[in-house]
């Protein structure tokens, strides 16, 4: 008798799991093509040991004396603090929510043989942010005074590709992203806006919640041994800038980018 009661119960515990839902969590729908991309009329600022401000296209030179060519010129030192080539903005379906993904693609480079510096290799990486839309829509609106300003936005997932294809970097991202509401990284935007013309300053960057760990830069950059980065004094040394029609689109949806501009 015991043993047909349990097999009874056993019987009716199956026959209730079975009749339970299985419910899938949402996955990102990407489209194909960035809705804005950013990669000409971009320069890179810093300012020298000697007081001088450089620029290089796309490229935030390397700090030394702005007198020393060669140290300007070295293999590393080309790549400079931080480089992209271009910026580009895709628009996320969520479920019901809209995300944003922001893929800054690098050149990077290395030695063969690092201790005698042969060898030299150049690469592009990537790195990408993605977090709520509305966190990052009407920001030019919301910061237009001037001021220099460090906005961190809540990020749920980002991330390093190494030694990629430039075109195949989505299909990484698409492959590789996991969405968690307690990813622990957050984008932080470093953003000014001026006048006389009107540009936009920036720089991006992915840091922790809690720790001093700096990503999707190509170089940290330190002072008195504490990270420059998601400090309004970051400016002082160095920046993106555009023009603010340029910059505007990657904020803007509903703004084309340039025609040619989509690689």
């Amino acid at each position: 008798m015991q043993q047909i009661l349990i097999l009874g119960v056993a019987f009716f515990l199956t026959v209730n799991l079975l009749g339970q839902d299985r419910n899938n969590r949402p996955l990102p729908v990407f489209p194909n093509q960035p809705y804005a991309v950013l990669k000409d009329s971009v320069y890179g600022w810093s300012y020298s040991l000697d007081g001088q401000w450089i620029r290089k296209p796309n490229t935030i030179p390397v700090i030394g004396v702005s007198r020393n060519k060669g140290f300007y010129e070295t293999d590393e030192n080309l790549l400079g603090l931080d480089n992209f080539s271009s910026l580009k903005a895709y628009r996320v379906q969520y479920g019901k929510d809209s995300l944003l993904c922001l893929v800054k693609i690098y050149k990077e480079g290395q030695y063969r043989y690092p201790t005698r510096k042969r060898g030299w290799d150049e690469f592009f990486s990537a790195y990408y942010f993605i977090l709520p839309f509305d966190q990052w829509t009407g920001m030019l609106d919301s910061y237009d005074d001037g001021e220099v300003h460090v906005l961190r936005m809540e990020a749920l997932d980002g991330g390093k590709l190494k030694k990629v294809d430039p075109e195949e970097i989505l299909s990484e991202i698409k492959e590789t992203a996991l969405l968690r509401p307690d990813y622990d990284r957050n984008l932080a935007v470093h953003l000014q806006i001026v006048n006389k013309p009107k540009r936009v300053r920036f720089q991006l960057v992915s840091l922790h919640d809690i720790f001093p760990d700096v990503e999707g830069v190509r170089q940290d950059f330190s002072r008195n041994g504490k990270t420059v980065y998601g400090s309004e004094v970051l400016f002082d040394y160095f920046y993106y800038e555009t023009e603010y029609y340029q910059f505007l689109p990657l904020t803007k949806p509903g703004l084309m980018s340039m025609p040619g501009k989509d690689n």
